[in-house]
C-alpha cells in the first residue's frame, strides 16, 4: 500500500489520479507482480486502476466491464445507477441484458453484502478513528 499513513498536505502532491500521476503505484504494482493497483483521490470521488502490467485502465471501461460481469457471471439482475460524467458503456451493458429484476432480488442482494457492511466501514475508517 503506497501512501497509507495519514497526511493533511498530501507530501505536496497533487492528489489527482490521472494517468500521469500514477507512475509510483504502477512501479509497485510492476514490481510486486500484482494483479491490480487501485488509486483514489482523496475523498474517494474519483478512482484510477492499472492492470498486472502497470498500465491506466479507463474506469469508465471498468465501471462498465464490472456490471456486464455482475449480470452475466453473478446473475445479478438489479438495474444501474450511474453520473452523467460515466461512461454510456454501462448504459450499454444494462440495455444488454435487460430490465432489472423486482423488489425480492434486491433485497436478496441487500441480505448477501449485509455481512461486509461493517468490515468495508472498518477498512474506510479505521484508519481515521483513532485521530478523533
Amino acid at each position: 500500500m503506497l501512501h497509507a499513513h495519514r497526511d493533511t498536505l498530501f507530501e505536496g502532491r497533487d492528489t489527482d489520479v490521472s494517468p500521469s500521476h500514477l507512475g509510483p503505484l504502477a512501479h509497485a504494482v510492476r514490481q510486486s507482480g500484482a494483479a491490480l493497483g487501485f488509486a483514489t483521490d482523496v475523498d474517494a470521488g474519483r478512482f484510477a486502476l492499472l492492470d498486472g502490467q502497470g498500465r491506466y485502465v479507463s474506469p469508465n471501461h471498468f465501471l462498465g466491464l464490472l456490471y456486464d460481469y455482475l449480470m452475466e457471471t453473478r446473475g445479478w439482475r438489479l438495474g444501474v445507477a450511474r453520473t452523467v460524467a460515466t461512461s454510456r458503456l454501462v448504459d450499454a451493458a444494462a440495455r444488454r441484458h435487460g430490465p432489472p429484476g423486482n423488489a425480492a432480488d434486491l433485497a436478496r442482494h441487500a441480505r448477501q453484502w449485509r455481512p461486509w457492511r461493517g468490515y468495508a466501514a472498518h477498512l474506510l475508517w479505521h484508519p481515521h478513528a483513532a485521530t478523533r
